[in-house]
């Protein structure tokens, strides 16, 4: 039983072996480079620079599904180290602003509270303004778990309000505004 993957031709794929005689599958795209250690139920070798073949070893029995979900793994590599994540972060409000630190590794955010908030930045994390305003920016990276999480962080600070709008929100979140008090 053996399994095809395709090589994109924007990666560099290598098939090594570790110190404990482990397959070891390094992946290295434009700004990630990921190492995969091999289980030893699977044996992995490359044909004609193209596919990637993935075959049980012939010492154990192997469910099809383990071996599907190794390709799963390997697919998504593929995709993190090829074509980075990116995600729009919004800031609404009067006076609130991110505002860009002359050191990368720092964000400064404006919002709200009387001193400005510094948010440091992960490793691996390209951030860019948007406007000039300073009222969006794109976060991108490789890991798309990474991005995600600071995104979070970001939207804890000020997390939109439910009446008027104001906070950091992502360009996905719908935002629904609830109605003010009725007029007598």
């Amino acid at each position: 039983m053996s399994d095809k993957i395709y090589l994109p031709p924007s990666l560099n794929v290598f098939l090594l072996k570790n110190s404990n005689n482990k397959q070891v599958l390094l992946i290295r795209g434009g700004l990630l480079i990921h190492k995969l250690i091999l289980p030893s139920f699977v044996r992995c070798t490359i044909e004609n620079d193209t596919n990637l073949v993935i075959f049980s070893s012939s010492f154990l029995k192997v469910s099809r599904e383990d071996i599907l979900i190794l390709c799963r793994r390997i697919e998504t590599c593929f995709l993190q180290a090829a074509v980075p994540f990116s995600l729009k972060i919004i800031l609404s409000g009067v006076g609130y602003k991110f505002i860009p630190a002359r050191h990368s590794e720092y964000l400064l955010l404006h919002a709200g509270f009387s001193h400005l908030k510094a948010i440091v930045r992960p490793f691996r994390v390209q951030i860019k303004m948007l406007t000039e305003k300073g009222n969006s920016l794109k976060l991108k990276g490789p890991d798309k778990n990474q991005i995600t999480q600071f995104a979070q962080l970001l939207r804890n600070l000020r997390i939109p309000d439910s009446y008027k709008g104001k906070g950091v929100r992502l360009q996905t979140d719908k935002l629904r505004l609830k109605e003010g008090k009725k007029q007598k």
